[in-house]
């Protein structure tokens, strides 16, 4: 649990204020893993655990069951559960839906390092009320990067001849020509990924219908295979 102003770290502090720059703070506001913070009362110390979904306590007020008074889990002084980390108690973001905060690169480079890693962790941090166009939007980007990448080397090569033949005056290419390939070529590789991850999400989807109840909509099938796209950057190693 950190300041969200200049991130000093607020365990252990009967204060609601940061020491360090003075911003306030409230247990409340922050989320936690399942049981990894343990919340002392103010008074004498009784240590309670956060079961509730956000890793709060379950009533939020209530006697202390040691010294018998009243206390409320915002005055309560916050520690990691024993033999837990700092780290450990955070909750998993999903990387690309916090760009905006994380910076747009940093981002897209958290997300394929998760789906290259930690896929199942990765789609247990995408909420099921985000839309799948951000997974759509995620897999056009780093399938079409892929793909280029992939065969920008062959892309490449009809330019460099095209530059060679009219420096030693042979017959003229069309340059503009050319680039128009390159560019078409770079939207059939958007385009198809559209195509193809619309058809694989359908197809997918209804396998899992016809084989017994789904958890979720197609759209979450949507979310899957479009963040799943993420594994797609080993491709561009023309070898894989």
């Amino acid at each position: 649990m950190r300041c969200e102003t200049c991130g000093y770290r607020l365990w252990n502090l009967p204060s609601r204020t940061c020491p360090e720059c003075g911003t306030a703070f409230l247990p409340s506001r922050y989320e936690f893993v399942v049981n990894s913070v343990r919340f002392c009362c103010p008074h004498c110390g009784e240590g309670y655990y956060g079961t509730g979904p956000k890793g709060h306590l379950v009533p939020a007020s209530f006697d202390c069951a040691s010294c018998g008074r009243p206390v409320h889990m915002d005055e309560m002084l916050l520690l990691p559960t024993s033999g837990v980390e700092e780290e450990q108690t955070q909750v998993d973001r999903m990387p690309w839906l916090q760009r905006k905060r994380s910076g747009f690169f940093r981002a897209w480079l958290a997300t394929i390092g998760m789906a290259l890693i930690h896929p199942i962790r990765l789609m247990r941090t995408v909420p099921r009320s985000s839309s799948p166009g951000q997974a759509w939007w995620f897999a056009v980007l780093t399938n079409t990067l892929t793909w280029s990448v992939g065969f920008g080397p062959l892309m490449l090569l009809p330019i460099i001849v095209v530059g060679f033949t009219s420096a030693t005056g042979a017959r003229s290419v069309p340059v503009l020509g050319v680039l128009a390939v390159v560019g078409v070529a770079l939207l059939f590789a958007a385009g198809g990924t559209l195509v193809f991850l619309a058809a694989w999400g359908a197809v997918a989807h209804g396998l899992l219908r016809a084989t017994g109840n789904t958890a979720g909509t197609i759209g979450r099938t949507y979310q899957a295979i479009g963040y799943a796209a993420g594994a797609n950057v080993l491709t561009a190693v023309p070898c894989i």
